[in-house]
């Protein structure tokens, strides 16, 4: 909670410093980015505390799994080698963690500079979208993880209890997160780029595929987890500040909406 209360202080910080400043490449509006970063920050926080009382799986429950259920799609998840879990996620956590704090980086470019605090709203704000949708995604779902089924992996390894948190991806929702918004920022400031801007783009998906390749090989995901998280996670990275700029004088904003039963995002339009 506390980790919580500091996020949404900062974040109103930079709201208000990026409403002072005036209008440029993105419009940051307090009354609605705020509640946005509170409503997802809130998600988050709600979603890991009712992943944290799961319990951890029983012999009975492995022997009722059947592999029968799983798509033939996402039958190579069960090949993997569990002997190498711990190198493929210390891999896919090391990629992940230096991704996301990329974009920290923009504040090197010029024009990003003349907008720091509205393009550090857009980072955390599509930062905890990202994660606020995965954290209930996991937790409504309460798809088995791989490795659960491996008859070759430990006891441990089988019956941990986030093995209940395969759907979605988050390392890789938040790696392609990140990633496409650093894209899309550099995109937005350097207009000049023109055609070229689809390197941009290109680049963000390199990070995203390899973490969601050593997703599957740690035997956390499924092929199709790590997709739907690549593509949840770059979709928000995109959409974030492409719906905050000042195009025409329209600006939208998105809030997630997550409760039992209920997950969703609502679009908030402005003139």
């Amino acid at each position: 909670m506390r980790t919580l209360l500091l996020t949404l202080s900062a974040a109103t910080c930079l709201v208000q410093a990026q409403a002072q400043s005036g209008r440029k490449v993105y419009r940051i509006d307090p009354q609605l980015d705020v509640p946005v970063i509170a409503a997802s920050s809130m998600a988050l926080y709600t979603g890991c505390m009712r992943q944290a009382v799961k319990s951890p799986l029983t012999t009975l429950d492995i022997d009722r799994m059947s592999t029968l259920r799983i798509p033939g799609f996402d039958r190579v998840a069960l090949r993997v080698d569990p002997t190498r879990q711990a190198q493929a996620q210390s891999i896919s956590d090391n990629v992940r963690n230096v991704t996301i704090v990329a974009p920290l980086l923009l504040v090197l470019d010029r024009n990003v500079r003349k907008e720091w605090g509205g393009v550090l709203t857009l980072y955390v704000e599509q930062a905890t979208v990202t994660a606020g949708l995965q954290a209930w995604s996991c937790t409504l779902a309460g798809r088995y993880r791989p490795i659960a089924y491996i008859p070759g992996a430990t006891f441990e390894q089988r019956t941990d209890a986030r093995n209940y948190n395969s759907f979605y991806s988050g390392h890789t929702a938040s790696t392609a997160s990140a990633a496409f918004f650093m894209a899309k920022v550099l995109d937005d400031m350097h207009p000049e780029l023109g055609g070229k801007r689809w390197w941009l783009y290109a680049a963000a998906t390199v990070p995203t595929a390899v973490v969601g390749y050593y997703r599957v090989e740690a035997g956390k995901h499924f092929p199709s987890d790590v997709i739907t998280g690549a593509l949840i996670g770059a979709a928000t990275g995109w959409l974030v500040p492409e719906l905050h700029k000042t195009v025409g004088g329209r600006n939208i904003t998105l809030m997630p909406i997550a409760s039992k039963g209920t997950l969703g995002v609502h679009v908030g339009v402005w003139l």
